[in-house]
């Protein structure tokens, strides 16, 4: 993998772990009981600045108090390894990725198995984006969000 390459597949892993952010935070707001009828936006803007452990200890606890379930136990699990794996890429990875020892002077990868995480990992989040789209979908139903 080129350091060009890498540059455009790490731009896409981090929009993808955006957009799950975003899933999560439509999940939340689709879940706050609220009499007056608050459009979905204010409700949205209730978890802008929330980290994604607290998004998804949010929905563990919704689930609880309203005896539903969004998500399996095996679901958040994964979330959690999700989790660590966005850090990683968000944190870690950009510094790695001037680090002289990742590309070699052609500016290809000096190990592929870093370039096979990143498209592992992206493989991933995009599969998660799809789950948790819709679950977002099936509570924006009035009979769920509105009781």
């Amino acid at each position: 993998m080129t350091k060009s390459e890498f540059r455009q597949k790490y731009a896409e892993i981090i929009e993808e772990y955006q957009l799950i952010e975003f899933n999560l935070r439509s999940i939340c707001a689709l879940s706050i009981f609220n009499s007056n009828k608050e459009i979905l936006l204010d409700r949205l803007s209730k978890y802008e600045s929330d980290m994604i452990w607290e998004l998804i200890k949010h929905i563990k606890d919704v689930q609880v108090q309203r005896q539903i379930t969004l998500l399996s136990q095996d679901d958040f699990d994964a979330l959690d390894v999700l989790r660590k794996n966005r850090n990683y890429w968000v944190h870690q990875c950009f510094a790695d990725e001037y680090n002289p020892v990742v590309f070699d002077i052609k500016g290809e990868l000096r190990k592929a198995e870093f370039g096979k995480k990143l498209e592992y990992d992206l493989q991933e989040v995009i599969n998660w984006n799809e789950k948790l789209g819709e679950v977002v979908r099936s509570n924006e139903k009035p009979d769920i969000i509105d009781f």
